[in-house]
């Protein structure tokens, strides 16, 4: 069952930063979209389980704050390759059941700017 809410785009040079406890490691982004992504990784989490990611852009310009955004994520499913993420985002009503305050998460909008930002299309 496809659970997409948006059509993913690739986006090279894209990775996720995320802590477990120990050191934080970066994973390669397989494609994204305005509402989830593909994790490049060998982990495997429970569906259902929330992740808070930093995605930054690696092409070897200057970082910027412009180049990273933070995003909390939940497991919606995983493959041989990697688990995919549907965002949080604070303009969907689901953000209650989680017991998050709408102010604590970013909004599509935020997501969307970010991608326009290292240059993932919106729409093909």
């Amino acid at each position: 069952m496809n659970q997409r809410r948006a059509k993913r785009f690739p986006t090279p040079g894209l990775v996720a930063y995320y802590w477990t406890g120990g050191e934080a490691y970066s994973f390669h982004v397989g494609d994204m979209s305005a509402t989830g992504l593909f994790l490049l990784t060998k982990e495997r989490w429970a569906p259902g389980t929330l992740i808070q990611m930093t995605l930054h852009q690696r092409d070897g310009r200057i970082t910027t704050a412009d180049s990273s955004i933070s995003v909390l994520s939940e497991v919606v499913r995983w493959g041989e390759n990697g688990a995919g993420f549907n965002f949080v985002l604070s303009d969907y009503d689901n953000v209650s059941n989680y017991g998050i305050a709408p102010g604590e998460i970013v909004d599509r909008k935020s997501v969307e700017r970010f991608l326009q930002r290292i240059g993932v299309p919106l729409s093909r």
